[in-house]
């Protein structure tokens, strides 16, 4: 899939007249390597390093699985949001930066949210 979402994209930017930047790049792996992010944290263990870690989910089983189910779909959506990004030839290099600081912080506020109910 790595490969084919760079050399398919690139191609119908070739086709298209325009050349394959560094920013088309840098969006394209980014948001690729987001997506591969998501599916670790679909399945994290509580003992795994790219697991979010919190007092509210150290504490309880079933808050740590919901947290970690939410930043997979929070970093899904925006692998996906930065792969469109660049292939509409948006400024990708700031949507990267949004993306990533906002898959960091979404799910510390929902376990945070989740853990005082």
């Amino acid at each position: 899939p790595v490969i084919s979402v760079i050399f398919v994209s690139g191609y119908i930017l070739q086709c298209a007249g325009q050349e394959l930047t560094s920013i088309f790049l840098l969006g394209t792996l980014v948001g690729l390597g987001m997506l591969v992010m998501g599916s670790v944290l679909w399945d994290c263990k509580k003992d795994s390093r790219f697991a979010f870690h919190t007092s509210a989910t150290d504490s309880s089983d079933e808050l740590f699985r919901a947290t970690q189910r939410f930043a997979a779909w929070v970093w899904y959506a925006a692998g996906l949001a930065l792969l469109a990004c660049a292939m509409l030839d948006f400024n990708s290099q700031w949507a990267a930066i949004i993306a990533l600081l906002l898959c960091m912080a979404a799910p510390s506020f929902y376990a945070r949210g989740k853990g005082g109910e």
